[in-house]
């Protein structure tokens, strides 16, 4: 994703993005589950980084006012009852795949585009869509 990082962001992708490749390496999201680290360094800014490990709301990026094509969700149930702590996938337009959790409101991280584009949500976490 290109566009606006705020400093959080920006260290998480110095950090990670320079993890030499170790195969079988693994990490924890917040919720204790496993992310391989070639899938942690395959992403090309610090804010998927931190959507992929369950972090998004520790940054400012999505509090920022970064244009039109900003775009957060709230999930909920076919009752209208909001999906707190919910797991999501995301299908960005370029086609890559980011795992959030939903916060304690149903919101998901905020995602942002170059331009007017389709981004998909997909309830719990897949690997392919």
């Amino acid at each position: 994703m290109t566009g606006y990082e705020c400093g959080f962001c920006k260290t998480m992708f110095k950090i990670f993005s320079k993890f030499r490749a170790i195969d079988g390496a693994q990490t924890l999201d917040l919720n204790g589950n496993t992310l391989s680290m070639s899938k942690l360094t395959s992403y090309s800014s610090g804010r998927a980084m931190l959507a992929a490990l369950g972090m998004s709301e520790a940054c400012s990026c999505g509090t920022s006012d970064d244009g039109p094509y900003s775009e957060q969700f709230t999930l909920k149930d076919g009752s209208g009852n909001v999906l707190s702590d919910t797991y999501y996938t995301v299908r960005l337009p370029e086609g890559e795949l980011i795992h959030g959790t939903t916060d304690s409101k149903g919101k998901t991280f905020r995602y942002q585009t170059d331009g007017a584009q389709c981004i998909r949500v997909y309830l719990g976490h897949c690997e392919s869509v």
